[in-house]
């Protein structure tokens, strides 16, 4: 085993899924009052970032995003995406809800740190870096834990495509088999069996309910 894939989101950082959607969309909303009315805004948004799953790799998931919300059109595609970078540096972090983290989570992340494994944040990159931080810190969890954390910007797939595995291990050198990918959702994290890494589901989040 040379290098060990995280998921963030209900296994790390255990929330529920139901709630952070509606406090997000409370929040976003605001930022794009003068363009989109809410439910034309919220369709956009959900429509481009589900529509990732069909980015094959030819760019990056940010250029797919925005050509999907934007309807195909490139006006306004740099002040869409400075409107969503100004909403992630001042307002996502006031997104209130309630979490929690695995029993002995920092003991794991600091013997992973120690070890000679790479580690991995392998969270899906449907949000930009600084949204990405902001996620883990949720958990109390810093980006100095990772040598590689998934993003928007840096990837060209998302989950459950077996191509987002195999871009990490392409990005990090490293063959398949010697991945373990450690995940709770059977579907987008177990994916990673079919690109040949080890896989490990967790029930942290389901024995809390959160899943």
């Amino acid at each position: 085993l040379e290098a060990v894939l995280l998921d963030l989101d209900n296994t790390l950082v255990m929330f529920d899924e139901t709630l952070y959607v509606k406090s997000y969309f409370e929040r976003l909303t605001p930022w794009f009052s003068d363009v989109y009315a809410p439910e034309e805004l919220q369709k956009r948004v959900l429509s481009a970032t589900y529509g990732l799953r069909e980015n094959k790799g030819l760019v990056s998931n940010r250029e797919f995003f925005l050509n999907r919300f934007d309807g195909g059109g490139n006006g306004r595609r740099g002040e869409i995406w400075s409107r969503f970078l100004e909403f992630y540096e001042k307002d996502y972090s006031g997104i209130q809800i309630p979490v929690s983290t695995p029993d002995g989570l920092p003991e794991v992340l600091f013997w992973l740190a120690r070890s000679s494994l790479k580690v991995v944040l392998a969270s899906n990159p449907v949000f930009p870096r600084i949204a990405q931080e902001t996620r883990m810190g949720w958990g109390k969890i810093a980006a100095k834990h990772f040598d590689l954390f998934t993003h928007i910007e840096n990837m060209a797939f998302v989950k459950p495509n077996v191509g987002y595995c195999q871009q990490i291990c392409d990005m990090l050198r490293t063959p398949p088999a010697a991945c373990l990918m450690v995940g709770n959702d059977p579907e987008a994290d177990m994916v990673a069996k079919k690109a040949g890494l080890k896989t490990y589901l967790t029930s942290d989040a389901a024995e809390a309910g959160c899943a």
